[in-house]
């Protein structure tokens, strides 16, 4: 049985940051990354993301293709949430041995949109450009709708 783990950020007790775990899922062997229905299947499994009512913005960390972090980074409103990019790489940057990253959020309404919004794109081009400064694979983004999902490495957004 192989773990993955989703994280929670806090501070500690000199006010630094660091990372608890707040939830485990267990898999037979993990899965490998080779595809975004690897990722929207395993936030389903964490967070059930396909029946949330609000929007969520999440970040899967990796090393190598296998995950070595999951986490919800922020929850909105229905139909917009916060990226906060400082959160995101101090995420990213205090998981063990990242290579590479994957954004994703869901698209909660009943119409199961999951084309990308002049926000997402310009959020998107925002995080790539930071990932170059650190040296980091930005691997996808992915929106989640109820019954479909979208990826901007398939779609040549990214």
């Amino acid at each position: 049985m192989e773990n993955i783990h989703a994280y929670r950020l806090i501070r500690n007790e000199q006010d630094l940051p660091m990372l608890v775990t707040e939830k485990t899922i267990e898999y037979q062997s993990q899965p490998e990354i080779i595809c975004p229905k690897v990722i929207v299947d395993v936030l389903q499994d964490v967070f059930n993301v396909s029946k949330q009512t609000e929007e969520s913005t999440f970040l899967i960390t990796l090393d190598a293709n296998r995950i070595s972090g999951v986490f919800e980074m922020s929850r909105g409103s229905a139909d917009r949430c916060i990226c906060d990019l400082r959160g995101l790489f101090t995420r990213v940057l205090l998981t063990t041995s990242p290579v590479s990253f994957v954004t994703a959020h869901n698209h909660p309404s009943n119409t199961n949109k999951t084309s990308p919004s002049d926000m997402d794109i310009a959020i998107v081009e925002r995080i790539k450009e930071a990932a170059k400064v650190f040296g980091l694979n930005y691997f996808d983004n992915i929106i989640i709708g109820r019954n479909d999902y979208l990826s901007f490495k398939n779609e040549g957004l990214l």
